[in-house]
């Protein structure tokens, strides 16, 4: 079963956390690490979460929590589960820790498969779960 760990940069788990934000997102995609851990330990509308199923360690979602509707800032999973169904599982228990609040998803065009995967990914995930998408 899915679990949604809040962390803190001092957590045991935090460095996979960050491996995988610097694997999955390109600098220009994610802030630098001393912004992204100031966020975490310091910000309140900010959420950080593990995400693990039992002992595995499957990903990372940020969260940035806003009156009336939540901003999904990151979302990855680790290459070793990949194309095993975690990423719609992730977000349709997003719905359950927001308490159904609207989500607002991003994604950021490009001209590989990696970015082509990822759109295609974020325009089904927000038409079938009615939230809205960003480009």
């Amino acid at each position: 079963m899915l679990q949604f760990t809040p962390l803190q940069t001092t957590d045991k788990d935090y460095s996979f956390v960050e491996n995988l934000l610097h694997e999955s997102f390109p600098e220009a995609e994610r802030r630098d690490d001393v912004g992204q851990r100031d966020n975490v330990d310091n910000c309140a509308d900010f959420t950080c979460y593990l995400i693990s199923d039992d002992e595995l360690l499957v990903g990372l979602i940020t969260v940035w929590k806003f009156a009336g509707f939540s901003y999904v800032e990151h979302l990855a999973t680790s290459p070793s589960v990949r194309n095993k169904g975690y990423g719609r599982k992730i977000w349709k228990w997003r719905n359950r820790w927001t308490n159904g609040v609207a989500g607002v998803l991003v994604f950021i065009s490009g001209a590989d498969s990696v970015y082509a995967k990822k759109s295609m990914y974020s325009l089904r995930t927000a038409r079938e779960e009615k939230h809205f998408l960003c480009s």
